[in-house]
């Protein structure tokens, strides 16, 4: 096995938008069973060892090219990508090549990724179904409802014979097995699979060099360091609203907030040893919300905070009007940066999860949960079955890996004293970003169907990352699955509870609501709004998850 970590990290924000959106889906987007199918692959031992990967003798491929025939594929991209591309086939060398290597021509449909619900429901409905489909998890009900409903082929009794170079990497560690399946054992997709080497891909962020101008040489590490730095750099500059926290103070995503982790909460349900709790309701939430409103009333905090998304907030980073945000991989260091600033000391770094007061720990944020990525169904409208998963199969091999993330030798890369490097048209093409150009314009690294390596792309990130991952994850939900009944029960009530807490929570902070209610008001009217039955939905839920 090629000892390959080929998935630059400058592709972070794509990355950490797909981490983010399948985080988000973790609790609702799978269903479990009403029946028991078996799954009919061996499970892999619980001490599996990933970072040995599988056995060559495991992964004995088929002869490719298979004969030449053709398949579509309904695979949605980002704006970004969409911009510069007409035919994929075209200019995307990995699936040109992949042509050759597979003998399969693939046909693609690619609408915008920031309509996939919509876009994906208007499939579905239209029954004009592609062979196969990415972003299956988005089904109404899960993937065991769309089983069920007719509209994807179950595969359990095809991997033995066509994904041979995928099960092996699902024998290769308990967790990709376990979370490729449904609580049933189901299988429904197969799942880009995650080197397990990546652990955390982003949180707080802060322009080092201004803050070593004030003389803070090195970054907080809890909630105390960290308030005395803000009180340091409004006293030493006299700016205000340099800091820019989640938007609403108040983000679901696999972030769990970033910050009430470090009080003892989160903005989402967590796994205390077993048992689900949802954060807001959680006693350390509401000094969470204190101190945000003490933040905001020194004049810390971006005052346009309940209308500015994160990623709206790094171009101000680098031109120092936040010198606090949330940030991902790509932004560290100084490179990125100075597309935007022509200051020498410019440099971006990490900030760790922070410790709370009396020796409270964050337990949850971002932090791979799961290393499997998105899932790719195979439509009941498809009349080759094994021939597409056959193709799909191949972006698990090592020469599939490799062609996936790096591209074609020559064109998208090079080798440079034995590893593999991109050429400038990915790396410097003045035309098109980096991230783009790895991320989908001229390569495909960061989503779909494959084996993604890691590596750092410097130091720099190499340093963000691990100062983002020290913590411990005990809390973070696993990827567990909801019946279709429990689905939509679940959905219905969190949609008005979590619309409740932004509006309620971006309140107090603003000091638009007192917090003399917050007892009687906002957690009272969780209860009402039935918190009880939510909890005891996902509760269920996890419980199959262990028994897995």
């Amino acid at each position: 096995m090629k000892n390959l970590r080929i998935v630059s990290l400058l592709l972070a924000a794509f990355l950490l938008f797909a981490l983010l959106a399948a985080c988000k889906q973790e609790s609702d987007s799978e269903v479990a069973p009403t029946a028991s199918p078996v799954s009919d692959e061996p499970a892999p031992s619980q001490t599996s060892d990933v970072s040995a990967g599988p056995d060559e003798e495991q992964k004995s491929a088929f002869t490719y090219p298979l004969d030449n025939d053709e398949l579509t594929y309904w695979y949605p991209l980002y704006p970004e990508i969409l911009a510069h591309i007409s035919d994929w086939n075209e200019k995307n060398y990995v699936w040109t090549a992949g042509e050759k290597y597979t003998g399969i021509h693939i046909n693609w449909i690619t609408p915008n990724l920031q309509q996939i619900n919509e876009m994906f429901n208007i499939m579905i409905v239209s029954e004009d179904l592609p062979d196969m489909i990415l972003y299956a998890d988005t089904y109404a009900g899960g993937g065991e409802a769309a089983v069920k409903d007719g509209v994807y082929v179950r595969l359990n009794e095809y991997l033995e014979e066509n994904t041979p170079a995928y099960n092996a990497w699902l024998a290769s560690y308990e967790r990709y097995y376990k979370d490729s399946r449904t609580d049933s054992g189901l299988v429904y997709a197969i799942y880009g699979l995650v080197d397990t080497e990546r652990k955390a891909g982003g949180g707080l962020i802060w322009r080092e060099d201004l803050a070593a101008k004030i003389g803070w040489t090195e970054i907080p590490k809890t909630i105390a360091e960290f308030d005395r730095f803000l009180h340091d750099y409004k006293d030493a500059t006299g700016q205000t609203g340099f800091f820019s926290p989640p938007q609403y103070g108040f983000v679901t995503d696999g972030t769990y907030g970033i910050l009430p982790p470090s009080f003892g909460a989160a903005t989402r349900m967590v796994n205390v040893d077993g048992k689900v709790h949802y954060g807001p309701a959680m006693p350390g939430f509401k000094d969470y919300v204190i101190k945000m409103k003490e933040w905001y009333d020194n004049g810390f905090i971006n005052p346009d905070f309940v209308s500015t998304p994160y990623f709206m907030t790094w171009t101000d980073v680098a031109i120092g009007k936040f010198v606090v945000a949330h940030g991902v991989p790509g932004l560290v260091g100084n490179e990125w940066g100075r597309n935007y600033s022509d200051d020498p000391d410019l440099y971006i770094a990490a900030i760790t999860p922070l410790g709370g007061d009396n020796g409270v720990e964050p337990k949850c944020g971002t932090y791979m949960s799961t290393h499997v990525g998105s899932p790719t169904a195979i439509s009941t409208s498809c009349k080759k079955i094994e021939t597409a998963l056959r193709w799909l199969d191949f972006w698990y091999t090592d020469e599939g890996a490799m062609l996936k993330c790096y591209g074609v030798e020559g064109e998208t890369f090079n080798y440079v004293n034995g590893e593999p490097v991109w050429t400038d048209l990915i790396s410097a093409n003045i035309e098109v970003p980096v991230a783009q150009a790895a991320g989908g314009v001229f390569i495909n690294t960061f989503t779909g169907p494959g084996y993604q390596y890691c590596i750092y792309d410097n130091e720099d990130v190499e340093l963000a990352c691990n100062v983002w991952a020290d913590f411990d994850p005990a809390w973070n939900m696993p990827p567990i699955s909801l019946t279709a009944d429990e689905s939509s029960e679940y959905v219905n009530i969190m949609a008005d509870i979590e619309t409740f807490c932004a509006e309620t929570i971006a309140n107090y902070i603003t000091g638009a609501r007192s917090l003399d209610d917050y007892e009687s008001y906002f957690l009272a009217q969780l209860e009402a709004m039935n918190l009880s039955r939510a909890i005891e939905i996902q509760q269920a839920a996890l419980d199959r998850y262990i028994k897995r």
